[in-house]
């Protein structure tokens, strides 16, 4: 696993659902809640996934 660095948990909440990082700015306590939960989510899954390799594809040369 690459290590974690802030650029990359930039990237990362980036690539959250913009409902997310809208959701954030709410006055709606429950959505904000709703929001950090999904957006915390999105943030651990993107982290921790495992590497999922295909050993069946097939290699494309460049």
């Amino acid at each position: 696993m690459a290590s974690v660095t802030p650029e990359l948990i930039e990237d990362v909440i980036a690539e959250a659902p913009a409902w997310c990082k809208i959701a954030l700015t709410m006055p709606n306590e429950r959505l904000r809640g709703d929001a950090h939960a999904a957006l915390a989510q999105h943030v651990y899954e993107a982290l921790y996934q495992q590497v999922v390799i295909d050993l069946d594809q097939l290699a494309l040369p460049l």
